[in-house]
């Protein structure tokens, strides 16, 4: 048999046990009435006690901290792993980590920790907790405040721009962050950040449900009202009210947002988008200090929003202006040859009166169809600066056909192709400035004959359809690709042919035309099969002299 225990055993186990309540005792007695949060740990991650101001920090009373341990109130992410370290390195540290209350949120904290031993040579830590999560938000805010300028000028580039915005904010203010902008197609979410790359695709799918014109927050409610929306604690009965329907909610709630601040980005008394930060967590949820700097944020991104529309606007007009110079020279050129080429006919002696006669006809041509050049170079600016105007008359629709009828047969029969018209059932008069409507005929119909074949058919038709007559001039050409079909009432639109034919204004032109009368106007086509153009006016609501103004184009 081995050895009895010493009696002595027991009673240095006692006295042990006692020096350690002692120990414990004297560290409650000090951090009871402490202002700040303060932890009694061990190096393994245990929390032995907990004073009443750290239990009110993290909403928890002391038995459920202490059982949550280290894990469950720490957010471990690179800050906390640095203050770990730090500590097991040097014996003390101090930091700003993100700590998780009962209900699951969270908050920044002031943490100074350092590492001792009891009176029973046992290693303990202690940690001191102060709650700075404002001051630590108006920190990082300005931080990204001052970023944000070099970021938002790096590129002229929109979508670049943006993204680079929203990789700064997230994770440092916020979970996550997008930019929704409205563009001519609608509201397009245009740049993404979340904190865990995989979720994005659940944003983006949630944000192509659709627009709630009725919103009374979100992201539709501030691109309805130009207000900003802020929800600092997200509920799912307002996440109700906010969703589409059943399904949607589900989606939404699954993102698991906890609070959101939207706020409008405005530029030039327009609201042309919303920058949004959410919270899922893994920063504490917003508050009513953060608003500011997000609206501060907001402004500096519509000012580089516009800055990067301006100068595609302005490329955009130098790209037309020296297309303008191409088209125009290129369609100068063939009449103005013609006038060089005739002057120098009629100079010289011995042509009869016959000649001279079919040579000043001739000039006669080229001059008109040079003043035909520049009246559509001047109704296109004026189309797209928002000033062509037309003066409406009560026009009968059979007398309106006949006249483009005995227009544009000469052209159709010099390129042997058939000119039909079906003329309506029944005798209409629609308001309308009949010139330019015949306008609007000789470029569509002008526009079949470059694209049918020898021996084909024109057919235009004309019918009622409800308040409105629908035109319809239809080809049997080769037709337009879809990819094309979009791109047909741009300027300068031409199809790809091997030979220019035309300035390519004269579709533009015509748009512009049946706008400003308060019709429609579009394209069907399927390649191989022919094109057919339609437009619309609306019929017995002009009066005589009326005018209309066509909008400049989106």
């Amino acid at each position: 048999m081995g050895p009895e225990p010493s009696r002595a055993e027991p009673a240095a186990a006692a006295a042990s046990s006692a020096a350690e309540r002692e120990s414990e005792a004297i560290w409650r007695a000090v951090a009871r009435h402490a202002p700040d949060g303060m932890l009694l740990t061990a190096p393994d991650g245990r929390i032995l006690a907990a004073n009443p101001a750290a239990c009110a920090l993290l909403g928890r009373t002391e038995e459920e901290t202490c059982g949550a341990g280290r894990a469950g109130i720490l957010v471990v992410d690179e800050a906390a792993k640095r203050l770990i370290e730090e500590r097991r390195r040097t014996g003390r540290a101090r930091g700003v980590v993100t700590l998780r209350r009962k209900d699951g949120s969270t908050f920044l904290a002031d943490v100074a920790s350092i590492v001792f031993t009891n009176g029973t040579a046992q290693t303990w830590t202690s940690l001191t907790l102060r709650d700075v999560t404002e001051q630590e938000r108006a920190r990082q805010a300005l931080e990204i405040l001052a970023d944000a300028g070099r970021v938002l000028a790096s590129s002229l580039d929109l979508r670049t721009t943006l993204k680079h915005l929203t990789d700064l904010v997230v994770p440092k203010l916020a979970d996550v962050c997008t930019v929704d902008l409205v563009e001519p197609d609608g509201v397009n979410r245009v740049a993404i950040a979340h904190r865990d790359p995989a979720c994005v695709a659940a944003f983006e799918q949630v944000r192509r449900h659709g627009v709630r014109e009725d919103a009374s927050g979100g992201v539709d409610y501030v691109l309805r009202t130009g207000e900003p929306s802020c929800i600092f604690e997200l509920t799912d009965d307002w996440l109700r009210t906010a969703a589409h329907d059943w399904r949607h909610f589900e989606m939404a709630r699954a993102l698991g947002v906890r609070s959101f601040l939207s706020v409008p980005l405005r530029a030039r008394s327009l609201t042309i988008g919303a920058l949004t930060l959410m919270s899922t967590g893994g920063v504490p949820s917003f508050g009513e200090s953060d608003l500011h700097l997000v609206q501060a944020l907001g402004e500096r991104a519509a000012n580089a929003i516009d800055n990067a529309r301006l100068h595609h606007q302005a490329q955009r007009a130098t790209q037309a202006r020296e297309e303008t110079i191409t088209a125009v020279s290129h369609d100068l050129g063939s009449p103005l040859g013609a006038i060089i080429g005739t002057a120098d006919l009629l100079s010289r002696s011995g042509i009869t009166d016959e000649e001279r006669r079919s040579l000043i006809a001739g000039l006669r041509r080229s001059a008109l169809w040079m003043k035909r050049i520049t009246e559509d170079l001047v109704d296109a600016n004026r189309i797209d600066a928002g000033h062509f105007t037309v003066e409406k008359k009560s026009c009968a629709i059979r007398q309106l056909l006949t006249e483009m009828l005995e227009l544009m047969r000469p052209l159709t029969d010099q390129q042997n192709l058939a000119l039909l018209v079906r003329f309506p059932d029944q005798e209409l008069d629609l308001p309308c400035e009949r010139e330019r409507i015949l306008r609007v005929f000789s470029n569509l119909v002008g526009n079949a004959i470059k694209f049918s074949p020898e021996g084909a058919s024109i057919t235009v038709t004309a019918s009622l359809d409800g308040s409105e007559v629908r035109f319809a001039v239809i080809d049997s050409g080769r037709g337009i690709s879809a990819e094309e079909l979009p791109h047909v009432f741009d300027r300068f639109w031409q199809a790809s042919r091997p030979s220019r034919a035309g300035s390519g204004l004269g579709l533009a032109i015509a748009q512009g035309i049946v706008k400003a009368h308060g019709g429609r106007i579009w394209a069907e086509s399927e390649p191989g099969t022919g094109s057919t153009f339609f437009f619309t006016l609306p019929v017995g609501e002009g009066e005589r002299g009326e005018a209309a103004v066509a909008s400049p184009p989106a």
